[in-house]
Protein backbone atom coordinates (compact mmCIF):
# COMPACT_ATOMS: atom_id res chain seq x y z
CA UNK A 1 0.00 0.00 0.00
CA UNK A 2 0.90 3.63 0.35
CA UNK A 3 4.10 4.20 2.29
CA UNK A 4 7.04 6.54 2.86
CA UNK A 5 10.46 6.27 1.30
CA UNK A 6 13.16 7.12 3.82
CA UNK A 7 16.58 7.84 2.37
CA UNK A 8 19.47 8.10 4.80
CA UNK A 9 22.71 9.70 3.59
CA UNK A 10 21.85 9.10 -0.09
CA UNK A 11 21.63 5.33 0.41
CA UNK A 12 18.92 3.11 -1.10
CA UNK A 13 15.47 3.93 0.25
CA UNK A 14 13.88 2.10 3.13
CA UNK A 15 10.08 1.68 2.90
CA UNK A 16 7.98 2.59 5.96
CA UNK A 17 4.46 1.14 5.74
CA UNK A 18 3.52 1.90 9.37
CA UNK A 19 2.83 5.64 9.69
CA UNK A 20 3.13 6.91 13.24
CA UNK A 21 5.14 3.89 14.38
CA UNK A 22 8.86 4.04 15.30
CA UNK A 23 11.14 3.15 12.40
CA UNK A 24 14.58 1.58 12.90
CA UNK A 25 17.32 3.27 10.85
CA UNK A 26 20.02 0.88 12.00
CA UNK A 27 23.37 1.63 13.62
CA UNK A 28 24.65 5.06 12.58
CA UNK A 29 28.26 6.19 12.54
CA UNK A 30 29.15 9.27 14.61
CA UNK A 31 28.89 12.57 12.75
CA UNK A 32 26.59 14.29 10.26
CA UNK A 33 23.57 12.57 8.68
CA UNK A 34 20.76 13.60 6.34
CA UNK A 35 17.37 11.85 6.23
CA UNK A 36 14.89 12.52 3.40
CA UNK A 37 11.26 11.32 3.65
CA UNK A 38 8.52 11.46 1.02
CA UNK A 39 5.27 9.61 0.35
CA UNK A 40 5.19 6.87 -2.23
CA UNK A 41 2.40 5.06 -4.02
CA UNK A 42 1.94 1.29 -3.67
CA UNK A 43 4.03 0.74 -6.83
CA UNK A 44 6.85 2.96 -5.43
CA UNK A 45 6.33 6.10 -7.51
CA UNK A 46 7.01 9.13 -5.33
CA UNK A 47 4.21 11.62 -4.73
CA UNK A 48 5.67 14.69 -6.41
CA UNK A 49 5.20 18.06 -4.75
CA UNK A 50 7.65 20.57 -3.35
CA UNK A 51 5.62 20.52 -0.12
CA UNK A 52 5.06 16.76 0.35
CA UNK A 53 8.54 15.81 1.54
CA UNK A 54 10.82 16.72 4.36
CA UNK A 55 14.44 16.31 5.30
CA UNK A 56 16.37 16.62 8.49
CA UNK A 57 20.06 17.08 9.10
CA UNK A 58 21.29 15.69 12.42
CA UNK A 59 24.39 14.57 14.26
CA UNK A 60 25.05 11.30 16.05
CA UNK A 61 27.52 11.51 18.91
CA UNK A 62 29.72 14.28 17.56
CA UNK A 63 29.15 17.44 15.55
CA UNK A 64 31.48 16.66 12.65
CA UNK A 65 31.16 16.18 8.92
CA UNK A 66 29.00 17.77 6.24
CA UNK A 67 25.26 17.44 5.69
CA UNK A 68 24.06 16.28 2.26
CA UNK A 69 21.22 18.81 1.84
CA UNK A 70 20.64 22.43 2.76
CA UNK A 71 17.87 24.91 2.10
CA UNK A 72 19.66 26.76 -0.70
CA UNK A 73 21.32 24.24 -3.01
CA UNK A 74 19.53 22.29 -5.75
CA UNK A 75 19.56 18.51 -5.39
CA UNK A 76 18.10 15.37 -6.90
CA UNK A 77 17.40 12.39 -4.65
CA UNK A 78 17.69 8.92 -6.22
CA UNK A 79 14.71 6.69 -5.42
CA UNK A 80 14.27 3.96 -8.09
CA UNK A 81 15.33 1.51 -9.36
CA UNK A 82 16.93 -0.57 -6.62
CA UNK A 83 17.44 -4.25 -5.89
CA UNK A 84 16.37 -7.15 -8.10
CA UNK A 85 13.71 -7.17 -10.81
CA UNK A 86 12.39 -10.51 -12.01
CA UNK A 87 9.53 -11.93 -14.05
CA UNK A 88 6.96 -9.33 -15.12
CA UNK A 89 8.70 -6.76 -12.90
CA UNK A 90 11.78 -6.94 -15.12
CA UNK A 91 9.89 -6.03 -18.29
CA UNK A 92 9.27 -2.36 -17.38
CA UNK A 93 11.47 -0.86 -14.67
CA UNK A 94 10.57 2.52 -13.21
CA UNK A 95 13.17 5.27 -12.89
CA UNK A 96 12.06 7.74 -10.21
CA UNK A 97 13.60 10.50 -8.12
CA UNK A 98 12.76 13.39 -5.83
CA UNK A 99 13.67 17.04 -6.34
CA UNK A 100 14.93 19.42 -3.67
CA UNK A 101 15.05 23.15 -4.30
CA UNK A 102 15.07 22.76 -8.09
CA UNK A 103 12.68 22.67 -11.07
CA UNK A 104 13.36 20.84 -14.32
CA UNK A 105 12.87 22.45 -17.73
CA UNK A 106 13.98 22.17 -21.33
CA UNK A 107 16.38 25.13 -20.99
CA UNK A 108 17.41 24.70 -17.33
CA UNK A 109 18.01 21.84 -14.95
CA UNK A 110 17.52 18.27 -16.20
CA UNK A 111 17.54 14.78 -14.69
CA UNK A 112 19.62 12.22 -16.59
CA UNK A 113 19.61 8.45 -16.13
CA UNK A 114 22.31 6.31 -17.72
CA UNK A 115 22.26 2.51 -17.46
CA UNK A 116 25.38 0.45 -18.11
CA UNK A 117 25.83 -3.31 -18.28
CA UNK A 118 28.43 -5.30 -16.34
CA UNK A 119 31.02 -4.51 -19.04
CA UNK A 120 30.43 -0.78 -18.71
CA UNK A 121 28.56 -0.44 -22.01
CA UNK A 122 25.72 2.07 -22.07
CA UNK A 123 22.47 0.21 -22.73
CA UNK A 124 19.93 2.96 -22.02
CA UNK A 125 19.82 6.66 -21.29
CA UNK A 126 17.11 9.25 -20.84
CA UNK A 127 17.14 12.95 -20.04
CA UNK A 128 14.06 14.34 -18.33
CA UNK A 129 12.91 17.96 -18.42
CA UNK A 130 9.79 17.31 -16.32
CA UNK A 131 9.41 15.80 -12.87
CA UNK A 132 7.86 12.51 -13.93
CA UNK A 133 9.03 8.93 -13.66
CA UNK A 134 10.49 7.24 -16.70
CA UNK A 135 10.67 3.56 -17.58
CA UNK A 136 13.29 1.29 -19.12
CA UNK A 137 12.28 -1.82 -21.04
CA UNK A 138 14.15 -4.58 -22.82
CA UNK A 139 16.93 -5.22 -20.29
CA UNK A 140 18.20 -8.78 -20.48
CA UNK A 141 19.16 -10.77 -17.40
CA UNK A 142 22.24 -9.41 -15.70
CA UNK A 143 23.67 -6.76 -13.41
CA UNK A 144 23.45 -3.08 -14.30
CA UNK A 145 24.79 0.22 -12.99
CA UNK A 146 22.10 2.90 -12.94
CA UNK A 147 23.40 6.47 -12.70
CA UNK A 148 21.20 9.50 -11.95
CA UNK A 149 22.60 13.00 -12.40
CA UNK A 150 21.23 16.50 -11.96
CA UNK A 151 22.44 18.57 -14.92
CA UNK A 152 22.52 22.35 -15.24
CA UNK A 153 21.40 24.27 -18.33
CA UNK A 154 24.79 23.66 -19.97
CA UNK A 155 24.68 19.89 -19.43
CA UNK A 156 27.16 19.84 -16.53
CA UNK A 157 26.58 17.83 -13.35
CA UNK A 158 25.45 20.18 -10.58
CA UNK A 159 27.82 20.15 -7.61
CA UNK A 160 26.44 18.39 -4.55
CA UNK A 161 26.72 15.04 -2.77
CA UNK A 162 23.37 13.70 -4.08
CA UNK A 163 23.54 14.98 -7.65
CA UNK A 164 25.53 12.09 -9.16
CA UNK A 165 24.36 8.77 -7.71
CA UNK A 166 24.91 5.23 -8.97
CA UNK A 167 23.09 2.09 -7.84
CA UNK A 168 23.49 -1.52 -8.91
CA UNK A 169 20.40 -3.49 -9.92
CA UNK A 170 19.92 -7.09 -10.98
CA UNK A 171 17.52 -8.13 -13.74
CA UNK A 172 16.18 -11.66 -14.10
CA UNK A 173 14.22 -11.41 -17.33
CA UNK A 174 11.23 -13.73 -17.96
CA UNK A 175 12.59 -14.79 -21.32
CA UNK A 176 15.76 -16.08 -19.71
CA UNK A 177 17.76 -13.71 -21.91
Amino acid sequence: GQHFHLILDNGPYMANYEAGEPFELGELEPGAHTLVAFPSRSYHESVKSDTSYDYINFYVGEESGEFMLNAEDPAIVYSRPKGTYSGDGAERIMLDFYLHNVELSSDGYKAQYTIRDADGNEVASTTLTEWTPSFVTGLSSGTYQVNLQLLDGDGNVVSGPMNDTTREITVKASSGA
